[in-house]
C-alpha cells in the first residue's frame, strides 16, 4: 500500500497549487483507501483476472512439456520447433495489441 500512498501523496504535492478538477479530492481518497476493507466484488474481481493470468500462461507451459513429443511425430527439426513456440507466442503478442482497438470500436457502436 505503501506505493499507492507515495503516488497520491506526489500527485497532492504537484497538484496542491492548481485546480485540477476532481485530484484536488485526493486527500479523501486516500483516507477512505485506508479506512474501507476490500469487497467481496472486488475479491472476486482479484481471482478472476487471478485465474485469467494462470490460464494465460498455461499454452506456454503445454507447449514446454510436449515439444518433445510433437517434434518426434510430426518430425521437426530443434529450429521448427521454436519456430512453432514462437509462432505460439507472436499470436499472443499480435492478440494483445489488436483485441483492445477492436472491443473499443465495437463498445463504441452499441
Amino acid at each position: 500500500m505503501s506505493a499507492v500512498h507515495d503516488v497520491l501523496d506526489n500527485t497532492l504535492e504537484k497538484n496542491s497549487e492548481k485546480d485540477v478538477g476532481p485530484l484536488k479530492d485526493l486527500g479523501s481518497l486516500k483516507s477512505y483507501m485506508d479506512e474501507t476493507n476490500m469487497t467481496r466484488y472486488q475479491w472476486v474481481i482479484i481471482a478472476v483476472c487471478g485465474l485469467l493470468y494462470i490460464v494465460d500462461g498455461f499454452d506456454i507451459l503445454v507447449m514446454a512439456f510436449t515439444a518433445h513429443s510433437i517434434s518426434e511425430s510430426w518430425s521437426l527439426s530443434g529450429s521448427q520447433i521454436g519456430m512453432l513456440i514462437s509462432c505460439g507466442l507472436g499470436g499472443t503478442a499480435v492478440g494483445s495489441f489488436s483485441w483492445p482497438h477492436l472491443v473499443t470500436d465495437w463498445a463504441g457502436e452499441r
